[in-house]
């Protein structure tokens, strides 16, 4: 009996010995049922296709077209100035994704423009993304992040390299935001299950045609005053999809979100409509917005000049990824220090626009200190100082004032050009079947 009690003594002392090896070893497993928690936060990348930036309410547009990016605006990181690389969809977007220039990426034109030029054949070779360049996703996916789009563009495509880097990729036709996020929540689950996720939406609602939503379109009194109308009426559209898709994906928790477009609109302020036809502020500015609950972004609105380029690096920083050579952009975190630059940096554009029935017309730009250099054809010159005419209707180049800094701005991007690192072009290609031919008439991308 003796012998027992002693036994049982003996191993209740070995049991609260054990005790806090276990509990320390409980600490450390899993708990049942629910999925490993991340260090790294969530990225999502919203390019709104087509969106001016004077015409969202937080760069002083009078319509209140966006209300739910206006709060995110309030609570983040607002750029005041941002240029887009180009004014077509296919050279920006794939500048936005691998933080370099048209010229150095190769993607000079879309899918659309490349099918009427070659006059309607059925099957089309495409400039697509070098698969030398290194992209966000692939950036992000080889650090621990799943990776994931949906793109309402036939540009953004597999044949013109967009699907680089992606674990899941849908291309949709001009669906509609409703449609753009009903494919994003179909892969919720996995997106929450445990390893953080890059979710990359481009979003095609304010391209034309203009369509009237409502209740927040009035018919305009004219042709063109109903067509602004209906373009308003579509980013508030595509507004409320955002903030709907904000809450069910819970976007505030752990998350970082970029809202930015790939270009803006021309409604005549250079005699043209639409876009990738020039190179003027209406279709180069664009909104840049960075917001994140988790890392809480002190509210801020950077006043330099700043390029969608910058969005990678900027990413990379955000997430000490560490620093990636080869890349065209800067990193603008920390933003407190964004605006200290010592002396401003030159942007760069590029366009090669076509044109019925004559060769192609080959823009470029150099945006720095206050003034855009725009040269068409390597003959045409236009200098506009943006700080007083932000409207670009006075060009000085030539007069004998500004001769000197026109050379100037020339001779930045020719010694850039020079310097920068230039990818080998590829090429993909597509077959265009009978009804997306139908399809792509029916939204005036064909004649």
């Amino acid at each position: 009996m003796r012998r027992n009690r002693a036994e049982k003594r003996d191993n209740a002392r070995q049991i609260r010995g054990w005790l806090p090896v276990l509990l320390a070893m409980a600490l450390l497993l899993p708990s049942c049922g629910r999925s490993r928690p991340q260090a790294l936060p969530n990225v999502v990348l919203v390019v709104i296709d087509t969106l001016r930036r004077d015409h969202l309410p937080f760069h002083g547009y009078p319509v209140n077209t966006a209300p739910f990016l206006t709060r995110l605006a309030a609570q983040g990181v607002v750029c005041d100035s941002c240029y887009s690389a180009s004014s077509h969809t296919s050279p920006a977007t794939a500048s936005m994704l691998t933080s370099l220039y048209p010229f150095q990426h190769g993607v000079q034109k879309g899918m659309i423009v490349t099918l009427n030029q070659q006059a309607l054949d059925a099957s089309l070779r495409l400039n697509r993304i070098p698969a030398a360049a290194l992209t966000l996703a692939e950036w992000l996916r080889g650090s621990g992040y799943r990776t994931f789009a949906v793109a309402d563009n036939l540009n953004i495509c597999e044949a013109e390299g967009f699907t680089q880097g992606f674990d899941r990729f849908v291309t949709l036709n001009n669906r509609g935001a409703a449609e753009v996020n009903r494919r994003a929540q179909q892969w919720e689950k996995e997106m929450r299950s445990g390893a953080p996720y890059f979710l990359y939406l481009h979003y095609m609602d304010p391209h034309a045609p203009y369509l009237g939503h409502s209740p927040w379109y009035v018919p305009g009194s004219d042709d063109l005053r109903d067509n602004l109308a209906r373009y308003d009426s579509e980013i508030r559209f595509v507004d409320e999809r955002l903030r709907e898709l904000a809450a069910a994906l819970a976007w505030k928790e752990n998350t970082i979100l970029v809202v930015t477009a790939d270009h803006g609109e021309e409604f005549l302020e250079h005699g043209q409509t639409g876009h990738g036809k020039t190179l003027y502020n209406e279709v180069l500015r664009v909104p840049l917005l960075f917001w994140s609950r988790s890392l809480n972004l002190a509210p801020r609105r950077l006043n330099a000049a700043v390029s969608t380029l910058d969005i990678m690096p900027t990413l990379g920083a955000m997430l000490k990824l560490g620093e990636r050579q080869g890349l065209s952009g800067i990193a603008l975190w920390p933003f407190d220090r964004a605006d200290d630059a010592s002396a401003p940096r030159p942007l760069y554009a590029a366009l090669l626009a076509s044109r019925p029935g004559a060769p192609d017309a080959a823009l470029r730009a150099t945006i720095w200190d206050g003034w855009k250099y725009i040269v068409t054809d390597e003959a045409g010159r236009e200098l506009y100082d943006t700080r007083r005419h932000p409207r670009e209707r006075i060009n000085q180049s030539g007069s004998a004032d500004t001769i000197a800094l026109g050379d100037r701005m020339n001779s930045l991007y020719l010694s850039f050009k020079s310097r920068c690192p230039v990818f080998p072009q590829d090429l993909g290609s597509r077959r265009i079947d009978p009804e997306l031919l139908a399809e792509l008439k029916t939204l005036g991308y064909v004649q």
